[in-house]
């Protein structure tokens, strides 16, 4: 029994061997396909803020959440983002709103847009 280990071990070692020296190995011959790269235009901050501007502008507050960032829609149900719209609209009596463009900020990271609102109400 001890001479049958003794050789099945042997065979073993020398199995390892072989491969250790490339033989017995399957040789690499595919080769990777080049890769495609595409570039992705950085939106304009600019152009995001008047869309959300001039859907607050005509009162389409649904379109308004649409653009918040899923992070904001997480914190605040669609229900509630109209609802306190609505009630600024309806208490403040508003006529009008108009938006003007002050300066905007962008890196890699981040963009920034300042804006000035001016609300129109027929109680003031």
């Amino acid at each position: 029994m001890k001479r049958k280990v003794i050789v099945l071990v042997g065979f073993l070692l020398a199995g390892c061997s072989l491969i250790g020296r490339g033989q017995g190995t399957p040789s690499a011959t595919a080769t990777l396909p080049t890769p495609v790269m595409t570039n992705v235009a950085v939106p304009n901050p600019e152009t995001a803020a008047r869309k959300f501007l001039d859907a607050w502008r005509q009162g389409n507050y649904d379109a308004m959440y649409a653009m918040l960032s899923p992070l904001s829609q997480d914190s605040l149900t669609k229900a509630d983002f109209v609802a306190a719209y609505k009630k600024v609209a309806q208490e403040a009596a508003l006529t009008g709103v108009d938006y003007q463009i002050v300066a905007s900020l962008v890196n890699p990271r981040e963009a920034q847009v300042s804006y000035r609102i001016t609300l129109h109400s027929g109680v003031v």
